[in-house]
């Protein structure tokens, strides 16, 4: 039987990591929740997840909705469109049947690439490559969470973009749904052989925070997301990472003041999503950070000392501490007032 091969493909960059990406994974729940209930496309439609950050990967290769399980999404360092879209070309290649003199091919293809921030790196070719290759075989919609994606960039992907201006849970709901209900629209239409096109954004879509995107932003790639300020450290006595999240307060700018949000723990896969050559590539004065974050880990208050390895990880308090990174002791002093001093950190 012909199948209707849908793939999600999600940012997991460390912008989106804590409550957003919690959201995200109850808005994958509630499409296959809704398309199960409906017999036409449990019968047709295969999905598939894609996640990127500085790398991508395969979460979920495609597979029939009735055997599709929830997966754990990941996080990683940085934006790589380049890599989500190489992949997902190669998946495309991979499971979708094209037509030949003894079989049918399958449906056009949806993809829905959910997206919140600029790209840092550039995706040139792969974008050349989709344009020539893929963009007239699928239907692909592009989520701006947050309005702050490069729309400039995903208008050359297809003119179909939906901006959630506020990433609310409400809205994140109601936009899932409405994933949910054209995947079964389109589902039903081509059963009925009534449509072998794709999703119409002018029906149904969530009103409010939701519409379609009719700006320019972003154009430029990022070599770090300057809303944020990220660092990524060890545990001294576990050695599991962290992430430590500031988010920028007011305009950019070489002296822009960082506020801490959030500190996340990670597992050590966060480092096979992330680009390594980009590791270390920016820094920021820790004049410009507001907060003073703890081990999630050990649940020590100082969680943010970096060794002559550039690395970061937490300690009890001044004095010896080894560095569980590169295994080195050294010993740690209380800062002095009103010193500062550079920290590597994250893309974002």
């Amino acid at each position: 039987m012909r199948k209707l091969p849908v793939f999600l493909v999600i940012d997991v960059s460390e912008s989106v990591a804590g409550p957003l990406q919690q959201s995200i994974t109850q808005g994958m729940k509630t499409i296959v929740s809704g398309l199960r209930s409906d017999p036409q496309a449990l019968e047709s439609v295969h999905m598939s997840v894609i996640v990127f950050a500085g790398k991508a990967q395969v979460l979920v290769s495609m597979v029939e909705l009735a055997n599709f399980y929830l997966p754990s999404l990941p996080v990683g360092g940085g934006t790589s469109v380049n890599a989500a879209l190489t992949t997902l070309m190669n998946e495309i290649d991979t499971h979708v049947v094209k037509g030949s003199n003894t079989q049918r091919s399958d449906w056009k293809p949806m993809v829905f690439l959910i997206t919140d921030g600029v790209p840092t790196d550039r995706s040139t070719d792969a974008i050349d490559r989709w344009k020539a290759e893929y963009a007239s075989k699928t239907t692909l919609v592009s989520v701006s969470i947050g309005g702050g994606a490069d729309h400039s960039l995903l208008r050359q992907l297809s003119d179909d973009i939906v901006v959630l201006a506020n990433a609310t849970d409400d809205t994140l709901v109601k936009f899932f749904q409405w994933i949910s209900q054209s995947v079964s629209i389109q589902s039903n239409a081509i059963a009925n052989r009534k449509s072998t096109g794709g999703v119409d954004l002018t029906k149904n879509l969530p009103t409010g925070a939701v519409s379609l995107a009719k700006d320019e932003v972003g154009g430029v790639p990022q070599s770090v997301d300057d809303r944020l300020a990220i660092f990524v450290a060890r545990c001294q006595r576990t050695e599991s990472p962290y992430l430590m999240r500031f988010e920028r307060q007011g305009p950019a700018g070489d002296n822009a003041r960082y506020a801490l949000r959030q500190t996340l723990p990670l597992n050590d896969d966060y480092f096979e999503l992330c680009d390594e050559n980009a590791t270390g590539s920016a820094s920021i004065s820790t004049s410009q950070l507001e907060g003073f974050p703890g081990c999630p880990h050990c649940g020590t208050h100082i969680a943010m000392v970096e060794c002559t390895c550039r690395k970061m990880h937490c300690i009890d308090g001044p004095g010896m501490a080894t560095c569980p990174w590169c295994g080195n002791s050294q010993e740690y002093v209380a800062a002095k007032k009103g010193s500062a001093r550079d920290f590597s950190r994250g893309l974002g």
